[in-house]
Parts: C-alpha cells; sequence; structure tokens
C-alpha cells in the first residue's frame, strides 16, 4: 500500500460507504501491507470506545505487528473538511506515536463516497517535518 489512494481502497473494502461514526485503525508491516485492522463504533448496540490515546495506538500497533498506522474515522458530510483542531490533534499524535518506534500515516476522514487526509492539510510533512500540503485538497471516489 502506497499513499493516501491506496489506504481508502482499503477502508473503502472494509466498511460500508454509508457509516457516519466510527474508527477504523489499520497497520502496515515493514513491506507496506496491511497486517491487521481493528473497527471501533460508538453507536448504542456496539459502544465501542474510540482510541485518542497514544499509547493505545501504539499498544495496538505492536499487537498487530505494525511498523505504520493509519487512523479512519467516519464523520457526517459538514464534519469532512479537517479543523484546525483536527490538524493539531493529528501532529500531536504523530509525534507521540514516533517517540515510541509507529509511524502514524495519517488520519482520514470519511463521509460516504468522500474523504479527506488531514496529512495532506496539515503544515509539516510526516516524513520530514517540512512545510507542504495542500489547505483544498479533497478526494472522492
Amino acid at each position: 500500500m502506497r499513499g493516501m489512494a491506496d489506504a481508502a481502497a482499503v477502508v473503502k473494502a472494509l466498511v460500508c460507504d454509508e457509516h457516519h461514526e466510527g474508527q477504523l485503525i489499520f497497520g502496515l508491516d515493514e513491506t507496506g501491507h496491511v497486517c491487521g485492522a481493528v473497527f471501533s463504533c460508538p453507536c448504542d448496540a456496539c459502544q465501542d470506545e474510540i482510541l485518542e490515546d497514544p499509547d493505545e495506538l501504539v499498544d495496538l500497533a505492536w499487537a498487530m505487528g505494525a511498523d505504520d498506522i493509519v487512523l479512519a474515522t467516519f464523520v457526517r458530510r459538514e464534519r469532512l473538511a479537517p479543523s484546525a483542531a483536527d490538524v493539531a490533534r493529528f501532529e500531536g499524535l504523530r509525534v507521540e506515536c514516533a517517540a515510541d518506534d509507529v509511524r502514524l500515516l495519517d488520519h482520514l476522514l470519511f463521509s460516504g463516497h468522500q474523504w479527506r487526509s488531514i496529512a495532506e492539510v496539515s503544515l509539516h510533512s510526516p516524513e520530514d517535518g517540512s512545510v507542504s500540503g495542500d489547505p483544498d485538497a479533497s478526494t472522492s471516489w
């Protein structure tokens, strides 16, 4: 798997297009192949917890044997555009996970057939910290 488009294809294959809540975390091994995935749904029927703590993300990555992880959060259309808080949270999680040798590659927001990459709109590249990103980035399938 290489890049956000491949990550989006994995999410599309695993989860219903119309899902508006929940979180999918998938891990990638050193070859870039998906080595595990966990879907959590906070609806009344499932009552799953959404992972937000970097220590929980690192523990999950280690349990999957993953070197890299990608978060996918399912939201309503009005929440599709990443806010400054979303970007700041992504950057904080990225830094804290990296301290434990786990790379957080991206946090994708999904709504129906559209998705947004928080890494794309972030001001810093996850690989080298350089300033980059496109604040108007948006992708759909």
